[in-house]
This record gives C-alpha cells, structure tokens and sequence, in this order.
C-alpha cells in the first residue's frame, strides 16, 4: 500500500506545481509536503495534527524529547507545541513526502470534556501507556500561547486548569515535555524569528 499511496502523493504535487513545498489539497485541512533534500533544524509550533511521513524521515524535538518519524509512521498532536523540526532523509530520487491533517480543536475539546474522567495519571495499563488529561491543562495551555509575553505565574496557569500546582507541573510537562517557563521561552524564541524574517516550513 505504501507504494501506491507514494505514487499517489507524487502525481498529484506534480499535477499542482511540482517542486518542493506544502500543497493543499480539496479535503479540507490536508496538506502535502514534499523535500528532496535534507533541513537544518527549524524553530515552528506544531499545531494539532496528525502527520503521516509516506516516504523519508522526520525528526522532531519537544522539550527534551527527540522523535524520529519515518515510511508510515505517523506524529499526532492534540495541543500546540513549540518543537525544533528538520528533514533527516530526503533526495531528488526519494523525497521525503508527508500528508499532514489539521485536527479541530474546538471539536476535540468539546469531545474531551465529555468523556468520563481519565484514570489516575501514570496508572499501570500493562500496555507502557499512561494517561495524560489533556482536557485540563488545554485552557492554560491557551492562555500562555495567547499572552506568552507576559511573565508567566505557574499558580494562576494551575487555577486555570483547576489543579494544584504540584499536579499541573506534573501534567504539563507529560504532555508537552516541558515545563511551562520552558513552553513559554520557546514561544517567545519562535516570536523572535518570525520577527526576524519568514522561514521555509519542514
């Protein structure tokens, strides 16, 4: 299947375009990415998606955290996260081709807070999962991307997601692999640069 679907993404960039870049497409939200050469590592905020890499290698560090994706592995965020991204392997002859779903926040959200509660954080499943309430920490999560210039206080960013501040610290950083002063300084870095001129998406 992989074949196919490469073929598939191959034709139509080339039908739109050609060349390397982001294309979207009809269906609402999906974009395809095609590289034919490796990337330096760039600063971007990963927003709620899921992203499938068809052929090639992607690499991603989120705090401390590095993840490398590659032929039908996919990278799903359920909350905006600022990560450093780069394309590990990509040629002409095989470029790196990623399909890319923006997923609905309002929607997810909403999804969430009607589930039933989530099992104690950290809860043995048997299965090396272990469950995150991102229901809660999403509304702060928010308010630090909207004002990430102000001073941030950790007690105000727990009350807003109805948590001591112990419990959000801790539930923070399992989702997001970052403390929140960590979160909020690479928004600021990520503000700076655009600040300083566009960059090539990777």
């Amino acid at each position: 299947m992989s074949v196919e679907l490469q073929q598939a993404l191959a034709r139509y960039i080339d039908g739109n375009g050609g060349g390397d870049g982001l294309f979207r497409t009809a269906i609402d939200g999906l974009t395809l990415m095609r590289a034919s050469h490796t990337s330096l590592p760039n600063h971007l905020i990963y927003r709620p998606e899921l992203c499938v890499v068809v052929q090639g290698v992607k690499s991603v560090m989120l705090g401390d955290v590095a993840l490398d994706y590659r032929e039908m592995q996919a990278l799903v965020a359920s909350v905006e996260l600022p990560g450093v991204g780069r394309v590990l392997e990509a040629t002409p002859e095989r470029p790196l081709l990623v399909m890319a779903l923006e997923l609905d926040v309002p929607l997810l959200i909403e999804t969430m807070r009607q589930l039933p509660p989530a099992p104690p954080s950290g809860a043995d499943h048997g299965l090396g999962l272990y469950v995150v309430d991102t229901r809660r920490v999403a509304d702060a999560l928010h308010m630090l991307r909207c004002d990430f210039a102000r001073p941030v206080r950790i007690d105000e960013l727990a009350v807003t997601a109805g948590m001591s501040v112990s419990s959000f610290h801790h539930h923070f950083k399992q989702l997001t692999s970052m403390t929140p002063l960590q979160y909020q300084k690479q928004l600021r870095l990520l503000e700076a640069k655009r600040l300083m001129g566009p960059r090539t998406p990777t």
